[in-house]
């Protein structure tokens, strides 16, 4: 099939409709959590819970709710997981969550450094 689209099952789906029903799951060649919001403790510096779309094996599952340590345990497995950023009406990648070690503490960031805070750049809040 040419640019524009999938065959996927023996069903021609078009390319706009799976960028909008199921963001990039099709062109991931590896499982792949992308989070969409965020939910702080009451002290703002530790991540509690994210809202997040899981891609496994080709598959978009709906968004749900994740725990912290769900995450944490994703990174730690076979998935890659980044940040979504919506634009406008359309939804892009953002960057890449990392767990990264302060002081003996495990956070999850985008950016490597020293604070001891989670910091996923400026996703919304739930």
């Amino acid at each position: 099939m040419g640019d524009g689209g999938y065959i996927e099952c023996g069903i021609v789906i078009e390319y706009h409709i799976i960028r909008m029903v199921l963001p990039v799951c099709l062109e991931m060649s590896k499982n792949t959590c992308f989070i969409y919001r965020v939910r702080y403790d009451d002290e703002r510096n530790r991540i509690t819970h994210v809202e997040a779309e899981v891609c496994k094996d080709g598959v978009s599952r709906s968004r749900q709710s994740c725990t912290r340590e769900k995450v944490v345990e994703m990174i730690k497995g076979e998935f890659e997981v980044k940040t979504r950023v919506q634009i406008g009406d359309h939804y892009k990648d953002g960057a890449l969550v990392e767990i990264w070690p302060v002081n003996g503490v495990e956070y999850l960031k985008t950016e490597r450094n020293n604070d001891e805070e989670d910091n996923l750049g400026s996703l919304p809040t739930f």
